[in-house]
């Protein structure tokens, strides 16, 4: 009985630590702060914080102005670790549950606008 206790302790802080971390949403290409919406939710400006592992799940991305126009339209998917799949398929079975994860982090790529605010600043005035 006290082995079978320990097992499942274990188990559950395995599951525990297998859905510990998160995947940073960063964007590049731009000096804007433009709104960032994950799964139709405003997750904030500039750098977004997800959790980064689970079962099997696609995150879109939205990325938008001020003004509330779509600039970038992502659609993310859990990618699987391999090696995790088969420890928790065959061993520790809590593990399974946690093999896909996102990338540890997603850079959004934003086209460049035609406007001042993505601009680099002059060095000088003769730049």
């Amino acid at each position: 009985m006290m082995k079978f206790k320990n097992t499942i302790a274990i188990s559950m802080a395995l599951l525990i630590l297998a859905s510990c971390g998160s995947s940073t949403i960063i964007l590049t290409n731009t000096q804007k702060p433009y709104n960032i919406y994950v799964n139709n939710v405003n997750r904030g400006k500039g750098v977004v914080k997800v959790q980064r592992a689970g079962l099997p799940k696609k995150m879109t991305i939205d990325v938008k102005n001020s003004s509330g126009e779509t600039v970038v339209h992502e659609v993310v998917r859990r990618d699987i670790n391999v090696i995790q799949f088969a420890a928790g398929f065959l061993y520790l079975y809590p593990l399974w549950f946690w093999s896909w994860k996102y990338d540890k982090v997603i850079e959004i790529y934003i086209p460049k606008q035609n406007s001042d605010w993505d601009a680099e600043p002059s060095k000088s005035k003769w730049d």
